[in-house]
């Protein structure tokens, strides 16, 4: 209190009262501090657990398509075979069309699991924000 000796009684409780002002808005800086920086923590949470989602839904359409080039690329050889037969259907021939039909499917469930898997991918991901 000495060194305010030379100040009057009013200007001391002037800044007394600036000071506690300050006190103040310094409490309502630091709560709104708090605040957004929960907020910016949900959203990690929120924005890690979409990426986590999203990993899995792409490790699965790499799952689903896995083989499907070498699975093509043996059918379009069982084709160009049976292209190459001369006359008609023999039981090698046969043997052929039931290989080719036989690799079809698990071919074409695989591609059906990839569309899947794209199209969940698709529904997952949030819409672009508005412009502006």
């Amino acid at each position: 209190m000495a060194m305010f000796c030379n100040m009057s009684d009013s200007r001391f409780f002037e800044l007394k009262a600036l000071l506690r002002e300050s006190i103040a808005r310094q409490g309502r800086i630091l709560y709104r501090q708090e605040i957004l920086m929960s907020k910016i923590s949900e959203f990690a949470a929120a924005q890690n657990a979409y990426n986590d989602r999203a990993d899995a839904a792409v490790a699965g359409i790499q799952s689903s398509v896995s083989g499907v080039q070498g699975d093509v690329t043996a059918m379009k050889e069982l084709i160009e075979k049976l292209q190459n037969s001369p006359g008609e259907l023999t039981p090698e021939d046969q043997k052929t069309l039931d290989e080719l039909s036989a690799r079809s499917g698990p071919a074409v469930d695989k591609l059906e699991a990839a569309a899947s898997a794209l199209k969940a991918l698709d529904e997952m991901t949030p819409p672009p924000p508005p412009a502006g």
